[in-house]
């Protein structure tokens, strides 16, 4: 029996990116996934007889750049390593991957809520095949996939809660897509994650075996399997059992880990040196090229938009989720203002992007084009509504889009000036002298009243909003003289 109750988990992670390089990593076909199964490949990933790999230097810029983002110590020279073992996906009988000598060993994930995860090791990888069932009796291998190139990023094991887990993660994909080297994103299969995950007594001292479950394909999918297996280990500790060190899947459908097969070790592969491949001289003065190269990280945006734009935590996190977000935002507020861009980009252009399944990279609107919609807007031009619901849709489609125009062809443009507003507000309070001295003393459903009996008198068109506002505003300004 484990002496004590109390146990928190030690949680390491495995995170496997895909490279958006143009061809595969020792392989010369491009890198495609829209084409019939095994109809890009070559020699190389089928692993004919001398056919021999040469490495894709795009791969390594791409590796180096996100350890140097990490502030990792760079490997003066790069060397591969056989992983060998057989199955089905990997035609060699082996994978190349770094295992003597990473990549890029130490440095840490700076988040943006400022949490600094540690890190172990960078190293580049291929991937295998893809294996697709076919039927209940047959699954085939796709080999397209074969080949292609990941950075494999390795935390240190001192995570102790899911929640921190993923949010790791998230942020390492974010980092990816700011330096433009993967899309990271695990639900299209650009990012993978395995966690390896043990429990500890803080009382004892005591860490029992760890378990490694494999292939967690979304952030929440992060947070339920880390959850669960964290009791689960608890239940069989506590019931005086040791922890078997296995490696597990997650059924997303029943929230739980299953087994997979017995935790392999290090030996089990039998490293190997990759002999067909030379070793990489990496200098000083190319991994200084590449660090001067490193645009404005996320934690170092949110620090510095918050500060400057006054930006609530919340709206802030949602600016900086891209770069392009980020960068239309800042364009946009130097047109409007920091409030009013924030209420847009939050507000109404995400809901018509989301409707649109579009990211703010994907369209052609720019934010002077925003700014001439929404100073439209203040000046009482156009409505809310109808700027929001017809102008935005419109100038998403087509950013070419002459608003002026368009408002007058949907007869969407406001004709009443301010003081013409005001004079006939003016008038109807004056002929309903009762009504407006029950509206001043709160009696709030008299405005629609009101709002009925100015638009009577209005020829040209305007917004009920508009009205509204400035009834108020009316009413207000009375009581100040009489004050």
């Amino acid at each position: 029996m484990v002496a004590g109750n109390r146990f928190s988990p030690v949680i390491g992670l495995e995170i496997h990116l895909r490279l958006e390089t143009q061809a595969k990593l020792f392989a010369p076909e491009a890198v495609t996934f829209d084409k019939e199964p095994n109809t890009n490949t070559s020699e190389v990933t089928l692993a004919e007889p001398g056919a021999l790999p040469t490495v894709n230097k795009k791969a390594v810029e791409f590796s180096l750049l996100m350890a140097l983002a990490f502030g990792c110590h760079i490997a003066d020279k790069l060397v591969f390593d056989r992983k060998n073992y057989f199955y089905p996906d990997l035609p060699k009988g082996y994978q190349i991957t770094q295992y003597r000598q990473p990549l890029g060993t130490g440095g840490e994930v700076v988040m943006s809520s400022g949490t600094r995860i540690r890190l172990k090791s960078l190293q580049i990888e291929e991937d295998s095949a893809k294996s697709n069932q076919l039927d209940d009796h047959q699954s085939g291998l796709d080999f397209n996939r074969a080949g292609i190139p990941l950075l494999e990023i390795v935390t240190a094991p001192e995570i102790h809660d899911a929640v921190i887990a993923s949010q790791a993660v998230y942020e390492i994909a974010r980092i990816a897509r700011y330096l433009g080297i993967s899309h990271a994103d695990p639900e299209k299969g650009s990012l993978r994650c395995d966690t390896n995950i043990s429990l500890r007594n803080p009382e004892t001292g005591f860490i029992g075996n760890r378990t490694e479950i494999k292939n967690l394909n979304s952030y929440s999918q992060i947070k339920q399997a880390l959850n669960y297996e964290t009791e689960r280990q608890k239940r069989v500790l506590q019931e005086g059992n040791p922890v078997n060190p296995e490696t597990l899947t997650f059924d997303p459908k029943d929230r739980k880990t299953v087994l997979m097969r017995e935790k392999e070790v290090s030996e089990s592969y039998r490293y190997t040196p990759e002999f067909d491949l030379n070793p990489i001289i990496v200098s000083k003065e190319y991994t200084q090229s590449l660090k001067n190269s490193i645009p404005e990280l996320p934690y170092e945006k949110i620090n510095r938009l918050k500060k400057t734009y006054e930006l609530p935590e919340e709206k802030a996190q949602f600016i900086i989720e891209s770069p392009s977000r980020a960068d239309f935002f800042e364009k946009l507020a130097n047109h409007t203002g920091s409030q009013p861009a924030t209420t847009w980009l939050t507000g109404p252009v995400q809901k018509v992007l989301k409707d649109y399944k579009l990211t703010v990279g994907d369209i052609s609107l720019t934010p002077d084009k925003l700014a001439d919609l929404i100073n439209r807007v203040n000046k009482e031009e156009v409505s809310r509504e109808n700027a929001e619901e017809s102008v935005l849709p419109a100038l998403i489609n087509d950013s070419s889009l002459d608003i002026e125009k368009y408002l007058k062809e949907k007869n969407l443009k406001l004709e009443l000036r301010q003081e013409e507003i005001d004079d006939i507000i003016a008038k109807v309070l004056k002929e309903h002298p009762d009504e407006t001295e029950r509206l001043k003393n709160g009696e709030e459903k008299l405005a629609g009243f009101f709002i009925g009996q100015i638009l009577k008198k209005i020829s040209g068109k305007t917004d009920p909003r508009i009205i509204r506002k400035r009834l108020f505003e009316s009413l207000q300004n009375q009581n100040q003289d009489k004050s």
